[in-house]
This record gives structure tokens, C-alpha cells and sequence, in this order.
């Protein structure tokens, strides 16, 4: 019989081993070390990610199909993609289900689960092709014949679609807009706009009159341009921007209700976005218009210090390449870009720093901003 000591010696020899033979305990940490590689804007950003993910994971299986259409949503608002969110296999078995019961989505939810997978670039073909195969459940072959969706819902659908990048066959867009066609009056200004940026992405151009694909394309852009020519007091001056930015980008002119909606614009300049005062100027650079009046305005709503701070160099260095391209040389708007650019040329991508540097060289400027855009060229 061993005494009390010598047995105490031989349990304390023994815990190691005793420890080294249990399970690793990392086993449930490499699960959710996906989440912990990703690169957040914010705490809140991280706090909602993780918490999304976690409900999918722990109640996937209990959980409602519009509550994952929910937090698809969820998901779609942080500035992650879907290759990034693609690391955690959660986030991939939402994508799939989802996939799956595109024909147990309600119209609403259809439309909301295609919008989010635009904010998330998603790039898979065949994952589209199913969704667009579900909104034509609910438009063109309802028994009823009557569509299960609002004409802005149809046109929101193009909308990201166009965005996502992703070329699908012209047949889903032609029936969709053949049947938005039945009623064209009713289209809003955003409807318009939707359609017009979808069909410029897909490149939907009216070039061969015999075809009847290129027929319906040219009798979308006729009805848009009557509809602006009729309603253009009526409509919102931010949409006024956005449709003249569509036309000029696929080289149309709209006819003569142009110096009517750039009146318009230029009376409530300062409650257009960042964006459409871009896309203003744009505008005007594309139908080679120096419009004075409005550049003068355009330029001082810029430089007001609450805008000009928010907005980033590429939409300025965007705004400078259309005065260039119109030859319109404003003083304080250049002493402001020029003061900016020679601050945050790190922030330019290479196109951006091209577009500067052409747009400085035709306008004739000189000075210090040359020095630093160089290094960055470089």
C-alpha cells in the first residue's frame, strides 16, 4: 500500500498526460474565425454582421423565409460583398435557401432579395437567372394576365440588374418592358431614370429598325422623352438630373424640353444630391453646353464647405474633366480642387489622376498640385 505522499507525486505526474488526451478546445473558435478576418467600417458594422450570422447559424433551420430575406437586407446595407461574406459558410447557406425557394417569395420579397444582392455585387449568372425567372412568374405569365408587380417594381428590378454587372439574355428584358409598355403615363421620374441607366448598362441601343427587340427599345426612350416634355414641372428636381445624365450617356438629346429642365435644376440647386450635381455637370459636358448660368451656381453649391467636405476627390476630379471638356476656366472652383488635390492625391485612383491631370492641362493651371500628382502617377 502506497503511503500519502508518494501517491500525491505520482496524480501530480500523471494530470498532464491526463490533460494532453482531452478534445483541443479551439475546435468551436476556427467555426466562427471567418467573421473575425473581415475589415469593418465600424463597431456597429461588426456588432450587426456577427449577430446576423449568428441567428442564420443557431435558427436557419426554424427561421421564416421573409426573416432571411430580412437579413439578407441586413447584410446588403455594410460596405462587405459577397465575396468577402462568402468566407462564412452561413452566409452561403442563406444565399442557397434563398436560391431555392424563389418560388415561395412573395413579389415584395423578390424585389427586395434582388436589390440586396446588387449592393452586394453579386456575380453569379445562374443566381440571377433565377430570381429573373421568378419576377417573370409574377408579370408575364400570371394566370390572371394581370402582373403581380408595380411598374416601379419592374423597373427597380432592371435597375439592379443593370447594377449588378451581370449580363443576362435580352429576351427578360424585352418582355418586361413590352409589358411596362402598356401603360407608359404612369411611370415615375425614378422609374424612368431605372430604366433608361438599365438599358445603357445592358447596352439596349435602337440600331436596326427591322428587328422587333430594337423597335420596343426605341418606343421606351420616345415615351420617357414625351413623359419628361409633359411633366417636367411636375417632376422632382433630383429625377430631372438623373434623366438628362441617362440620355446624355447614350448620346440622345431629348428634344427641346432641355432648357426647361435645366431651369428647373437651376432653381433648386441646392436640395440636388452629390451625385446629381455630378451628374449636372456631366450633362452639360456631354451636350458640349456651357450653360453659364448654371455652371456659375453648379460650381458655388460645390464649394460650399457642408458639400465640399463630404464629397470625395474622384466626384470632384469628375465635375473639373466636364469644365475642362467645356472650356470653362472658374477661378474659385479651381483654387478649391487644386488645394484639395494637392492634400489627397494618395485618394485617386490611377483613371482619377489621368482625368486631373488632363483637365488641369487644358484649363491652363500651374503651381504646386503638379508636384504631387506626379509622385502619385509615378
Amino acid at each position: 500500500m502506497l503511503s500519502r505522499p508518494l501517491a500525491g507525486c505520482l496524480a501530480r505526474a500523471a494530470a498532464p498526460r491526463l490533460l494532453q488526451r482531452q478534445p483541443p478546445a479551439l475546435v468551436w473558435a476556427r467555426s466562427v474565425a471567418a467573421t473575425d478576418s473581415f475589415r469593418y467600417e465600424s463597431r456597429d458594422e461588426e456588432r450587426l454582421v456577427k449577430t446576423t450570422l449568428h441567428e442564420l447559424g443557431s435558427q436557419g433551420e426554424d427561421m421564416k423565409l421573409s426573416l432571411k430575406v430580412y437579413n439578407f437586407q441586413e447584410l446588403s446595407r455594410t460596405s462587405l460583398g459577397d465575396v468577402v461574406l462568402s468566407r462564412d459558410t452561413r452566409y452561403q447557406t442563406l444565399k442557397q435557401e434563398l436560391r431555392s425557394s424563389v418560388d415561395e417569395l412573395s413579389p415584395a420579397q423578390l424585389v427586395a432579395a434582388m436589390v440586396s444582392s446588387a449592393r452586394l455585387r453579386i456575380q453569379d449568372k445562374s443566381f440571377w437567372w433565377d430570381f429573373a425567372r421568378g419576377v417573370e412568374r409574377h408579370t408575364v405569365k400570371t394566370k390572371s394576365g394581370s402582373p403581380g408587380l408595380h411598374f416601379s417594381q419592374m423597373a427597380l428590378v432592371l435597375h439592379a440588374l443593370g447594377k449588378s454587372g451581370v449580363k443576362i439574355k435580352d429576351r427578360f428584358y424585352y418582355r418586361t418592358l413590352k409589358l411596362m409598355l402598356h401603360c407608359p403615363s404612369i411611370w415615375t421620374e425614378y422609374d424612368m431614370a431605372w430604366i433608361l441607366g438599365a438599358m445603357r448598362r445592358r447596352r439596349l441601343r435602337p440600331v436596326n429598325e427591322e428587328t422587333k427587340e430594337h423597335q420596343l427599345w426605341a418606343q421606351v426612350q420616345s415615351n420617357i422623352s414625351a413623359n419628361l416634355t409633359q411633366k417636367c414641372h411636375l417632376f422632382s428636381p433630383q429625377g430631372i438630373a438623373i434623366i438628362l445624365y441617362e440620355f446624355a450617356r447614350i448620346d440622345l438629346f431629348p428634344g427641346k424640353v432641355v432648357w426647361k429642365a435645366v431651369k428647373r435644376i437651376r432653381q433648386y440647386l441646392p436640395s440636388l444630391s452629390d451625385r446629381a450635381l455630378v451628374a449636372t455637370a456631366v450633362t452639360l459636358a456631354k451636350y458640349d453646353w456651357p450653360e453659364k448660368r448654371l455652371l456659375k451656381r453648379l460650381s458655388a453649391e460645390i464649394r460650399e464647405p457642408h458639400r465640399f467636405v463630404r464629397m470625395h476627390p474622384d466626384m470632384l476630379v469628375v465635375v473639373l474633366h466636364s469644365y475642362a471638356k467645356l472650356l470653362v476656366r472658374d477661378v474659385p472652383f479651381l483654387q478649391a480642387v487644386t488645394g484639395l488635390l494637392s492634400r489627397s492625391c494618395d485618394q485617386l485612383s490611377p483613371r482619377s489622376c489621368s482625368m486631373a491631370a488632363y483637365s488641369l492641362g487644358r484649363l491652363g493651371v500651374r503651381g504646386g498640385v503638379w508636384q504631387p500628382l506626379a509622385a502619385r502617377i509615378r
